[in-house]
């Protein structure tokens, strides 16, 4: 039985819904000023965080978006969709065919 990339990475509402939900909680591409000032190197004025990290912390000021990092979670997102989606509909069928 060999394993079917095509059906693994073929889009689907319930993929697209994982991957979003993980993008928004776990992905840190805003880099938004956190309140610290400094006068010397190294400093903590920046904070990088995801998009529902942001949302908790109050009233901010976003100062960069880090493209190639949302580009790069956007594909690891999706990709651990797919297995997540894939995995458990293995586990369903084999329940179905258990009973």
């Amino acid at each position: 039985m060999a394993f079917d990339w095509k059906e693994f990475l073929t889009p689907s509402w319930k993929k697209a819904a994982v991957a979003a939900l993980l993008f928004i909680l776990f992905v840190p591409f805003i880099n938004y000023w956190n309140g610290i000032m400094c006068i010397r190197a190294p400093c903590p004025s920046s904070s990088a965080g995801s998009m529902l990290l942001f949302a908790l912390s109050g009233p901010r000021h976003i100062y960069s978006l880090d493209l190639p990092i949302a580009l790069a979670g956007i594909a690891v997102c999706y990709a651990i969709a797919c297995a997540l989606v894939s995995f458990l509909a293995k586990r369903r069928g084999k329940a179905v065919k258990g009973k």
